[in-house]
This record gives structure tokens, sequence and C-alpha cells, in this order.
């Protein structure tokens, strides 16, 4: 029941809607800067995340290819020694044998790309998400993204 949600009902409900936001954002990106809503202000973030994940997958991948990482979580000693032969690293490809280390590696670096977007890039001139120049609000920017490196160590 998990896999189908997983691969059919995800899917579904979350691409298909973000596909439909993305066209409709080039189709009217005219309108954008000059009439900018609370709703097109969180489909743009959306958006940003959504590709922002994809880099940071990529930037993952692209890492992982040049270091040749090993999985952290899984001992391959231990796997080569039980009965299951889906369990050993060239049974299987590389992103299941590595999908924790993927998982939090994009998930810290896709928010780290997010906070600094958004925190100190003006690209699409929204004034809907706040003045961004007062010091308070670099000042907890940059505390977020200290938190995301410090993770990452």
């Amino acid at each position: 029941m998990a896999q189908f949600i997983q691969c059919l009902v995800v899917p579904f409900v979350y691409h298909v809607p973000l596909a439909y936001s993305i066209y409709v954002a080039k189709a009217n990106m005219y309108t954008w800067v000059t009439d900018v809503t609370s709703i097109r202000i969180w489909l743009l973030i959306e958006v940003s995340f959504f590709f922002f994940w994809i880099l940071s997958g990529i930037l993952f991948l692209t890492f992982s290819y040049i270091v040749k990482i090993k999985s952290v979580s899984k001992n391959e000693k231990l796997l080569l020694l039980d009965d299951n032969a889906w369990n050993d690293k060239d049974s299987d490809d590389f992103l299941r044998y590595v999908k924790q280390e993927y998982f939090m590696f994009s998930f810290i670096i896709c928010f780290l790309l997010m906070e600094l977007s958004i925190g100190f890039t003006n690209y699409y001139e929204l004034t809907g998400l706040g003045d961004r120049n007062l010091w308070p609000i670099r000042a907890c920017f940059l505390l977020l993204i200290t938190a995301r490196v410090s993770t990452l160590t």
C-alpha cells in the first residue's frame, strides 16, 4: 500500500499541480511582478524548492561520483553475510544503496539554497516577501544558514 501511495498517488497529487503552476507562471510571467498575491508567492517558493531539490540531487550525485562515497548507514560486511542477495552493494542501483545519505544531503542543501535565495537575493523583485534588507531579518537568515552548514559537517 505504501509503495502504491509513493509511486502513483504522490506524483499525481504533487507533480501535476506543480507542472500546471509552472505552465501558468510562464504563460503569465509579465503579471507576476506587478500583481503579486500571497498565493503567487507561495507557488514561486514551491516551484523554487522543487528545482532546488533537483539541483541538490545533481550536486550529490556529482560529489558521490568524484569522491566514490560508501554508505554510512549500511554496513557492507554485515549485508554480505545475510541470505538476501538484494542487500548487496552491486545487486541494485546506486541510489538505493545511498538512499539515506542522498536524502539528507538533498534536504540540507535544498533548504540552504532556499534560505540563500529568499533571504539575500531579490531576483523576482517581490515585495510580498517583506523587507529583507533589515538587519534583524538578515541576522535570522544568517543563523538559519549557519545551522544548515553545521549539519553538513
